[in-house]
């Protein structure tokens, strides 16, 4: 008797995946035979809404009943598949940060080819429909050996920092394979590849359970040296320097989120309490130069131009430097205090959420520990907010 396992196909995109269209797409990507015809569906294990009876209007309906309109974020759903002791599971989400959305089916089922090759099939037809800029099929095993889960999180999977990794299959997007270079692929030192639209699948072994061969890992190490190891994730170097291309986000809508929450959340995690809020007004002239110092490259004279130059010093150094909570808090310094001279402002403490503020005329108040938060982890632009925010209540 063959042993089960577990199969997974991820794949991660800048669409947003909030439409019926997106739902459709993934549907037509199911096969109509083999080990993955779809039976059931749902939001809880079991899947109890048949999809025979339901048909592709219920699982349209169920996928935007989660994902279709904000404030929903995610959406997960259960899948159960005709053949017997097979099943699987879809996962989407929407931000609110301006990350990737992802999506996972696994399969765990008695090893045999038939299943592999249909995820894989499937991850053929959805790759290029839902805009994926890399996607990957292991074995669960395979997984485990080049990442460490450190609950809920697993350590080196953020496509904005480094690919993961190289697996049985790997799906690599538009974006990289023009980061990489496309002639690169021309001679890539793989056992199978393949294009599909303006991607790339590219195979490691045969079959996924030779992961752990010889020849796999050798075809594995020399994929990642022949496209540049350093913008691969290494598990027995978690922490080095790795390189990634610039991804276009902009067409993934996140739901808004209220200034006044965003004060809220944000400054909780930097102010403990008010004294702490005026510590900081108190020293914001120094964090300020201390950003200036530290940046000695770019030109960070408080100026309505400098806000640019700032924004280019972050993107160099954010995913660098070992104490991103004061590199944030002397990003906020610098922005609060070039708005305080260009608008004439004074900074004060918002008393009802303990949040340091400058306070622009009688009716502007910005909150620049929430900017610059914004900048570190969204990539949020300190000039742009300014020219179409701020700005004009300057004048």
């Amino acid at each position: 008797m063959t042993a089960r396992q577990e199969i997974v196909l991820q794949l991660f995109s800048c669409r947003d995946w909030g439409d019926a269209t997106a739902a459709e797409e993934f549907l037509s990507c199911l096969p109509e035979v083999g080990p993955l015809v779809l039976e059931a569906f749902g939001n809880t294990e079991p899947a109890r809404r048949k999809y025979g009876s339901e048909g592709p209007k219920g699982f349209v309906e169920a996928w935007l009943a989660t994902l279709g309109a904000p404030p929903a974020v995610s959406g997960d759903m259960v899948l159960r598949f005709k053949k017997k002791g097979s099943w699987g599971s879809v996962s989407w989400g929407r931000g609110p940060k301006r990350t990737f959305n992802t999506l996972s089916i696994g399969v765990s089922a008695r090893s045999d080819s038939d299943t592999w090759a249909a995820l894989l099939a499937f991850g053929s037809r959805c790759f290029p429909l839902l805009h994926a800029e890399f996607g990957a099929l292991w074995l669960r095993e395979e997984f485990s050996a080049q990442h460490t889960i450190v609950s809920p999180a697993v350590v080196g999977v953020d496509l904005s920092k480094a690919v993961p990794g190289v697996y049985f299959a790997n799906y690599y997007g538009p974006t990289l394979v023009n980061f990489w270079g496309r002639s690169r692929f021309t001679n890539l030192p793989s056992k199978r590849m393949e294009t599909i639209g303006d991607g790339v699948i590219v195979l490691t072994a045969n079959d996924p359970a030779e992961w752990d061969s010889e020849q796999s890992k050798s075809t594995k190490q020399n994929i990642r040296e022949h496209l540049g190891d350093a913008t691969f994730f290494d598990i027995n170097e978690p922490h080095r320097r790795t390189m990634a291309p610039s991804y276009d986000f902009s067409a993934i809508r996140t739901p808004p989120v209220p200034l006044i929450e965003l004060v809220t959340n944000v400054n909780a995690e930097y102010f403990a309490s008010s004294k702490d809020a005026l510590r900081f007004i108190s020293s914001t002239p120094q964090l300020a130069e201390e950003f200036r110092i530290r940046l000695p490259g770019y030109r960070l004279d408080y100026s309505r131009s400098s806000l640019k130059e700032a924004d280019a010093a972050i993107r160099e150094v954010k995913d660098h430097t070992e104490d991103p909570k004061t590199l944030v808090q002397q990003v906020a310094a610098y922005y609060g205090e070039t708005l305080r001279r260009l608008g004439n402002g004074v900074w004060e403490l918002d008393e009802v959420h303990r949040a340091p503020a400058v306070q622009l005329g009688t009716d502007t108040r910005e909150y620049p520990i929430v900017r610059a938060s914004k900048a570190f982890e969204e990539s949020a632009s300190l000039s742009e907010w300014f020219t179409n925010v701020v700005e004009g209540r300057l004048r």
